[in-house]
């Protein structure tokens, strides 16, 4: 170390007999740690020539680490022989058993350079994730969905503008589910604002200025859990003239991410396309947690940790495009670190997700177990569900199947009759072709509850306003019965 630093050019050759070290250096992680005395020279001096140290010590600067000590003069050293971040750490969270309380206890996502592990507390601040494609921000999200899919609490909902098979394990726990649907993205997140109301008003109902540590076990089932939402591919829903709710899309989740935090709301937002036109500048200001990928320039790396972060060190385009997974994380609880996600495999996915269902159908909040006032809203408006990804369970919501009337199924009904062309205008529907839902049993051999279903038909006919006189007609078997003509039916619709 003495030589290390004459050469790094941060104490005078002629002082470097003073240093000394301090302590005994030991192994941590894949590396060495040790302390020096560094003659009276502030240890400060060091940090500002970490390159220089490290093209002393014959190694990258990523593989050094240096902090001042407990006094000024002292100089923490930390050293790797090979990179730190060479290397492919499956996630500890894959043997763990039982619930997990992510908002005491955080989710373990990453490994920094000296092995340990990082946790992110998914409740403070809304995070941001971007950098180029297949560089690992699906990898990092993975390791934050199997730790919140198993804290039943926590009420997970996915928009998710690729449209692949990637979240599809987690369907059957998600209170929403959605694919590539901006317009139900802008529907949710108008649910998702009023939910926020809702929530501000049963803290203030209650005194309290936040869900905290203090409040937390009353209010959280007062609020009705805490609230992930991921919108994974931002660039398909934000930038102007992506569709006609980009605008409403942006404003409503900056909102989000401003506000919700302290209600138990966290937005989480994931792109390839790290710019200013995808990540507009209030929806950026209010993601104060971020990681940084590998970027194509230190621009945009700035775009997303930061204007002049790149300048200072912290520099997505400088990771190497072989270590997906590998960030830059800025939070207020870890500061600007380097980490490198855990290893998260589909069949890990799976497996995590299954347990994550077993936990949660017995605490009761598995989707449909408990009463979702945003999926509520959703249905209300558009007729159909997305929790636990909707019909089939994939995200991919439809519009909700038309509201049949009792005249729908009867010119449906008639229209389906074939007895030739020329005679088209005097197909008749018969009682036995309607549709059971109204209470019509198929049935055109019976004459006496042919005659009962006339009339069951005609209140209906009078419940729906419609005036249609029923005539003789013949089955097609050339049996004689009661139905309607196509033309009036038609004319009554």
């Amino acid at each position: 170390m003495r030589r290390v630093l004459v050469e790094a050019g941060v104490v005078p050759e002629r002082r470097a007999a003073e240093i000394r070290g301090v302590g005994v250096p030991h192994t941590e992680g894949p590396g060495i740690a040790c302390t020096v005395h560094m003659a009276g020279v502030p240890a400060s001096a060091a940090l500002t020539k970490k390159k220089e140290i490290a093209a002393a010590l014959g190694v990258s600067t990523d593989w050094v680490d240096l902090a001042v000590g407990r006094v000024e003069s002292e100089l923490k050293v930390w050293v790797a022989s090979e990179d730190p971040f060479g290397v492919v750490r499956t996630s500890p969270l894959l043997d763990h058993d039982g619930p997990i309380n992510t908002f005491r206890d955080g989710i373990v996502v990453a490994f920094d350079k000296r092995g340990k592990p990082v946790t992110l507390w998914i409740r403070d601040s809304s995070l941001l994730v971007a950098g180029a494609t297949r560089r690992g921000k699906g990898m990092l999200l993975a390791n934050i969905l199997i730790g919140v899919a198993k804290d039943p609490w926590v009420n997970v909902r996915i928009f998710d503008g690729k449209g692949t098979a990637e979240h599809n394990p987690y369907a059957p726990i998600a209170a929403t589910f959605v694919k590539r649907d901006p317009k139900r993205l802008a529907l949710f997140l108008r649910a998702v604002v009023e939910e926020l109301a809702r929530r501000s008003d049963v803290l203030d109902e209650h005194g309290w200025e936040k869900l905290d540590e203090d409040n937390y076990d009353e209010a959280l089932h007062l609020l009705g859990g805490r609230e992930l939402i991921v919108v994974d591919e931002l660039a398909t829903y934000t930038p102007k003239g992506t569709s006609p709710w980009a605008d409403e899309i942006t404003e409503n989740a900056s909102q989000v991410a401003a506000v919700g935090a302290a209600l138990g709301m966290t937005l989480i937002s994931l792109t390839q396309v790290p710019e200013v036109d995808v990540i507009r500048g209030r929806l950026r200001q209010n993601h104060v947690a971020r990681a940084a990928m590998n970027t194509e320039s230190p621009s945009a790396s700035n775009t997303i940790l930061g204007d002049g972060m790149a300048g200072q060190g912290y520099d997505g385009s400088k990771i190497p495009i072989n270590q997906p997974g590998r960030n830059w994380l800025a939070t207020p609880e870890t500061g600007v670190i380097e980490d490198r996600s855990y290893l998260v495999k589909p069949a890990d996915k799976r497996r995590v997700a299954a347990e994550a269902y077993d936990l949660r159908k017995a605490a009761g909040r598995l989707p449909g177990q408990w009463e979702d006032p945003i999926e509520g809203y959703l249905l209300a408006e558009t007729g159909v569900s997305s929790a636990a990804g909707g019909e089939g369970g994939k995200g991919r919501i439809g519009s909700a199947p038309a509201v049949l009337t009792l005249l729908d199924h009867l010119i449906d009904a008639a229209a389906s009759t074939d007895r030739g062309e020329a005679t088209r205008a005097e197909v008749f529907a018969h009682l036995a072709t309607v549709d059971e839902r109204f209470g019509y049993r198929v049935d055109e051999t019976d004459a006496q509850y042919n005659s009962r279903a006339g009339k069951l038909l005609a209140a209906g006919m009078a419940a729906e306003g419609l005036d249609i006189k029923a005539v003789k007609v013949a089955s097609a078997d050339g049996k004689e019965s009661r139905g309607f003509r196509l033309d009036d039916l038609n004319s009554a619709r």
